[in-house]
């Protein structure tokens, strides 16, 4: 008899990481699936997934307002003390940073409760009494008892429907596997209160950040690589770099330079650094050249389009709102998304970005990355991105060698032509960011986190 599996998809991009890879095709043939996402009140969403073998379950957001004032404005500011008091997570600093730069008043309250409570070592139980204050919820205690599932596996623990979920969970005495839904989810959070039985981590070093950042014992890790970058490696068909620039409408003497676009409160000077980039090219340096402008999915968008599709010096590529770290507003299948991202950046002769995963899906197909280090709308340096530049959060990529750090216009400009000049610069350290974040690339990524769920189930 199949036994149960509950695996949560929070946001759309869970669906990328996991759903459209061959761990989930296996552990459906083994197992009875359930899914529970906020996308199963969206027809095509159940259409694609649901089977004899799967069935989908409509995972809420909290409607109840003091739940998401009490998360925002104290459990997360806590989590963050907690972690820098307890484990000297660097980051934490910057995000605490954030949150005072953001909101002063709560966050003031926030630092007393959190010092006082430090002082008579009770910060953990502060911590807990606040996340179980805000993750009371009657409808997912139900869901696990009409699912009684026997593994759980959370697939974006960060938010706060899985957290709930692990929450009950551990009420219910449910195994827990979480799969680290991005590259920096150890060095970007804050203390994990409510702890999974077993974490899926991608490398050796996403361990070392889980223990030394986060306590946990090498017991509680398991190495297996990375399954989308398998897909990515193995799966998807490419195209030749000429048919790919006849799809584009670019011309075979063009070079092709991409920029992937980024969230507006991370970066609201973004557009000035756009129209930098173009006229870089506009200024002839860079010989026949084209800016490929890779869409966030949730924002600016229509603004983009609406500058940018009429200069011929611009190609717009779209990736599907379905992949907003956010909630979606609806629901494309992302499997051809696949394929069109990949063949961008194989194609690509630079990428340019800043903080991103995008670093690491360059380096996998040995594409020159210049990271963008300066920021035209600095109002206030606490909510700038360039602070995870100089964080444990980013540090590690960069002492690889393998992306170079443009400080101003002119920098990136100079870099931009150096790649170009010689696309194999670098090569050693973006090898060294594949094996140092990546983990094992060898096509069983899958097969290793299948074989760790038939241990969990029993």
């Amino acid at each position: 008899m199949k036994k149960t599996i509950l695996i949560t998809a929070p946001i759309g991009r869970c669906v990328k990481n996991f759903l459209y890879t061959e761990m989930f095709s296996i552990l459906k043939k083994k197992h009875k699936i359930c899914l529970l996402s906020p996308l199963a009140e969206l027809s095509n969403f159940v259409n694609e997934f649901n089977d004899d073998d799967v069935s989908i379950y409509y995972q809420p957001k909290l409607e109840k307002p003091w739940q998401y004032f009490l998360w925002s404005n104290f459990y997360e500011p806590i989590r963050c003390y907690q972690s820098l008091f307890r484990l000297a997570n660097q980051f934490s600093q910057y995000k605490l940073d954030y949150y005072k730069a953001k909101n002063p008043r709560y966050f003031n309250i926030t630092k007393m409760l959190t010092v006082g409570s430090s002082l008579i070592g009770g910060i953990h139980g502060l911590n807990k009494i606040m996340g179980i204050s805000t993750f009371k919820n009657e409808y997912y205690k139900n869901i696990f008892k009409i699912i009684k599932p026997k593994l759980l596996i959370s697939t974006a623990w960060t938010t706060l429907e899985d957290q709930i979920t692990i929450y009950y969970a551990k009420k219910m005495k449910v195994p827990i596997l979480m799969f680290p839904d991005s590259w920096d989810n150890f060095t970007l959070n804050g203390e994990i209160v409510f702890r999974p039985d077993k974490i899926a981590v991608w490398s050796d070093l996403m361990s070392t950040h889980a223990k030394d950042f986060h306590g946990f014992k090498d017991d509680d890790l398991v190495v297996t690589g990375i399954p989308l970058y398998d897909e990515y490696l193995f799966h998807t068909p490419t195209v030749l770099k000429n048919s790919f620039k006849e799809r584009l409408n670019i011309h075979h003497d063009n070079k092709i330079i991409t920029y992937t676009c980024n969230s507006g409160d991370v970066m609201p000077g973004e557009q000035k650094i756009i129209d930098a980039i173009l006229s870089l090219i506009e200024s002839g340096m860079f010989g026949k050249a084209v800016l490929v402008l890779r869409l966030n999915p949730s924002w600016n968008r229509e603004k983009y389009k609406n500058i940018y599709q009429n200069n011929f010096l611009v190609r717009i590529d779209e990736s599907p709102p379905s992949y907003s770290g956010t909630y979606c507003t609806k629901w494309n299948s992302g499997k051809e998304d696949n394929l069109n991202y990949v063949n961008i950046i194989q194609n690509s002769d630079v990428i340019l970005t800043i903080v991103s995963m995008v670093v690491l899906e360059a380096a996998l197909f040995d594409r020159p990355i210049v990271n963008i280090a300066f920021d035209p709308e600095m109002n206030n340096p606490s909510l700038s991105f360039l602070n995870a530049y100089n964080c444990v959060r980013y540090k590690p990529v960069i002492n690889t060698g393998g992306v170079r750090l443009a400080s101003n216009v002119e920098e990136l400009g100079f870099l931009i032509k150096k790649y170009l000049d010689d696309p194999t610069l670098d090569n050693e350290g973006r090898k060294k960011i594949i094996k140092e974040y990546c983990g094992p690339i060898d096509g069983n990524s899958a097969n290793r986190i299948v074989s760790l769920c038939e241990e969990m189930v029993g």
